[in-house]
């Protein structure tokens, strides 16, 4: 009978021991890095035909809109050449700004 007592209380020291350190494991939250985020958007001849309400602009804006200001982003259009619009870098008030800026200069 004291052999009984001895493995039910070793399982249950066990079970308990699982049950305290399972919580340390759910605590803990790994580290989420913020977003980055590169914007490509075709200005070439064929849009013409492709986006011809050139709805890439207040795409560019909604975007914008959505991008959590501890992002980091950046704005290229191409077409023959690849340009800048809005360097990479920290989404901030001020980076929101020049995107939508930029995003007025994406042409037809």
């Amino acid at each position: 009978m004291a052999i009984f007592d001895i493995r039910a209380l070793f399982r249950f020291g066990l079970l308990f021991m699982v049950a305290l350190t399972s919580g340390l494991a759910q605590g803990a939250v790994p580290e989420v890095a913020p977003p980055d985020v590169r914007v490509l958007i075709d200005i070439s001849g064929s849009m013409k035909q492709n986006d011809p309400r050139n709805l890439r602009r207040p795409a560019l804006r909604l975007l914008v809109g959505l991008l959590p200001e501890d992002a980091r982003a950046g704005v290229w259009t191409f077409g023959q050449y690849v340009n800048m619009q809005v360097p990479l870098g920290k989404v901030d008030t001020g980076w929101k700004g020049r995107a939508r800026e930029g995003a007025s200069k994406i042409h037809r």
